[in-house]
């Protein structure tokens, strides 16, 4: 799945192609347009031959870039209750009382190998009408949080690590970040 991104920011038109947006562009052209060009119009896509397909468009208004660093705020107490090292020896959300639980899991070959949390990669995802992967959830604490976590990644091609914050199960917010062999 290929993610095509268009921004028009004054008269400056740019257009990035990248994998599942995750900020790794194989392709980016800007154009400068003329002014009289720069107007509003309709949003859509269209293709020519088959095997094209186009899925969630839609448009909206462009982000005001942060210009100014804000203080950074620091993290207040710990909160015990919904704080967990997963270091035990059970995978969470596997046995009665545990505050995790999972969503069309466990996954596949999940494991706690020495007291970490070790979860294959799979063909599974979170978005468009596929929506399989296994998901771990815990309920958040009121107000707000903080939230630190540690996630290393093994070093081959493809590899994501990542925690979201579901408002519902079909709606998340992931954060993830591809991870690459290094070019050195």
């Amino acid at each position: 799945m290929n993610n095509v991104s268009v921004e028009l920011r004054g008269t400056r038109l740019t257009a990035e192609v990248s994998g599942d947006r995750l900020r790794d562009p194989v392709a980016v052209q800007s154009r400068d347009l003329p002014a009289a060009s720069v107007r509003e119009v309709a949003v859509g896509a269209a293709a020519r031959g088959s095997g094209a397909a186009a899925d969630n468009m839609g448009a909206a208004a462009l982000y005001r870039p942060v210009t100014k660093r804000i203080a950074t705020a620091e993290p207040g107490r710990l909160l015990p209750g919904h704080s967990d090292e997963l270091d035990g020896a059970t995978v969470p959300g596997t046995e009665a009382g545990s505050p995790w639980q999972w969503v069309r899991g466990p996954a596949t070959g999940v494991t706690m190998p020495q007291g970490a949390l070790s979860r294959p990669t799979q063909d599974a995802e979170l978005h468009l009408g596929d929506n399989t992967a296994p998901v771990l959830l815990r309920d958040a604490p009121a107000g707000d949080y903080t939230v630190e976590d540690e996630a290393p990644v093994g070093p081959r091609p493809g590899c994501s690590a990542g925690r979201s914050r579901a408002v519902r199960e079909r709606r998340p917010l992931v954060q993830a970040r591809p991870l690459r062999p290094s070019a050195h």
